[in-house]
């Protein structure tokens, strides 16, 4: 019998990029609005965004930020949301270090 309780949290590739050249940063705080590069939005517009930037396929990755304690259910919710836009299957989502050092390449 299987264990129906058993659960698996969706994950994303993780990288400590080196630099952030080109896409788009998502930085999911433990409350309030997301941050879509620097911008706040709430979910319906990251879910609208998300399956708009995936129809762009070379535009570039979207890096996703999850600060420090941020409860399991959103973390979770974020994720399955980028999975399901297609990013991950483009190889264009990487979740990376809170705050992350970024060296900007122009």
């Amino acid at each position: 019998m299987a264990d129906a309780a058993k659960h698996v949290e969706p994950r994303l590739p993780f990288q400590r990029a080196a630099g952030f050249r080109d896409g788009y940063l998502l930085q999911v705080p433990r409350n309030g609005a997301f941050l879509w590069n620097g911008d706040p939005i709430n979910g319906t517009t990251l879910s609208d965004w998300l399956r708009q930037y995936e129809q762009h396929e070379g535009a570039g990755r979207l890096w996703v930020e999850f600060e420090p304690n941020v409860s399991s259910k959103r973390k979770e919710w974020v994720r399955r949301e980028v999975i399901d836009s297609g990013l991950c299957a483009q190889h264009r989502c990487a979740e990376t270090d809170w705050s992350a050092n970024w060296s900007v390449v122009h």
